[in-house]
């Protein structure tokens, strides 16, 4: 018998968090080089990161439906 492993909706989140900090960083410095104004940069990466971020937390919530490519040992 196998046995179910599964994320808490926690883990889902903080995973998420941590790495859209990182990409607001990274766009708000690309976004800045294309000479935008640093504070308008940062609100089109807040933006665009939140929206991949809601778009991320429910893909990775969606896969805990399948225990596809999922081994435990």
């Amino acid at each position: 018998m196998m046995t179910k492993v599964n994320e808490t909706k926690t883990r889902s989140i903080f995973k998420g968090i941590t790495a859209r900090v990182i990409e607001v960083l990274v766009d708000t410095v690309i976004i800045s080089l294309l000479g935008v104004d640093i504070h308008v940069s940062l609100g089109i990466a807040i933006l665009i990161e939140g929206l991949c971020f809601l778009a991320n937390y429910i893909n990775e919530r969606l896969w805990n439906f399948t225990d596809w490519g999922r081994h435990v040992k």
